[in-house]
Formats: structure tokens, C-alpha cells, sequence
């Protein structure tokens, strides 16, 4: 088995922090820390740049994905977020409210 870089932010270095996969490794999710968040569908062959929290640079500490590779879940070192399709469309959640004090270092998600 061979090994291919993959390039979701161009060629530039990044301080990448999580990622996350479906069970079969096509649809990923990988985000920057002080930066965004990208998906792929097809491997890492193609990235699509994604917006939970807007147009904007986050500091993003956890990912986490479904095994089909549909849900996803992530935070920043304010926000938690969430994507029910693949990352197109993203809602924050509130699990403590509207509240700035929680980092969210670290999400799970069970691939059922």
C-alpha cells in the first residue's frame, strides 16, 4: 500500500488538529487549528471547504463523524456544531446553554 499526500487547503502547512472518517474511508473531515474545516467525498481526491461557524477561522479541537460519514460533529474552543448532511448545511448546539466557557477538546460519536 502506497501512501498519497492530500492537499484540503492548497499547498501551504497547516496546523491540523482533527479528523475524522467514515467506516470505509471515502467521506473524510480534517479542520485547522486556527483555521477551517474541509470534507472530502472521495478519498481526499477532492476538498470542499466547509462553514459551521461561518466565514471565519476557528480554533478547531474535535471532529467526529458516523460511520456512513452523514452526521457530523465538531468544536471549536467556543462552539459545538453539528451536520446532518455530509457538512453541507451546519447548526451550533447548546448542550450548556448560551455559554463561551466550554472548550471542546474532544467529541465521539458511535459509528452504528
Amino acid at each position: 500500500m502506497a501512501w498519497t499526500e492530500r492537499t484540503p487547503a492548497g499547498s501551504v502547512d497547516k496546523d491540523w488538529r482533527v479528523t475524522a472518517t467514515s467506516w470505509d474511508g471515502l467521506t473524510i473531515a480534517c479542520a485547522v487549528y486556527g483555521g477551517r474545516l474541509y470534507t472530502s467525498a472521495d478519498g481526499g481526491a477532492s476538498w470542499t471547504e466547509r462553514q459551521p461557524a461561518g466565514n471565519a477561522n476557528k480554533n478547531w479541537q474535535s471532529l467526529a463523524m458516523s460511520g456512513n460519514g452523514q452526521v457530523l460533529i465538531a468544536g471549536n474552543t467556543l462552539r459545538l456544531y453539528i451536520s446532518i448532511n455530509a457538512g453541507v448545511t451546519w447548526s451550533e448546539i447548546n448542550p450548556f446553554g448560551d455559554s463561551s466557557d466550554h472548550s471542546w477538546i474532544g467529541v465521539g460519536m458511535n459509528y452504528s
